[in-house]
């Protein structure tokens, strides 16, 4: 891959990851059941998005669930329940 390339990647990647960090505080939903090693989220829990981080390349979203537990989920495996999602989809 181009150096070109890559520093475009990672500019769309900071861009996307910008829209994350802007969302700390929003309530969002799990889109699919997710595994981990603390457990099992079900389809269509709630939570409360902590933060965000970048891990070897994988964007990944730290979410306090209503169940009680805090777990790391990928970005596509959540949808966001507040009004900044409708102004964050429109940019």
């Amino acid at each position: 891959i181009s150096v070109a390339l890559r520093l475009t990647e990672r500019r769309r990647r900071k861009e996307a990851n910008d829209d994350y960090r802007n969302l700390t505080g929003t309530r969002c939903r799990a889109t699919t059941a997710v595994r981990s090693h603390r457990g099992f989220i079900n389809k269509s829990t709630e939570g409360t998005i902590q933060h965000d981080l970048d891990n070897l390349g994988r964007r990944l979203i730290s979410v306090q669930w209503d169940i009680g537990t805090i777990d790391y989920v990928f970005p596509s495996e959540i949808e966001i329940l507040d009004d900044k999602a409708a102004e964050l989809s429109t940019l």
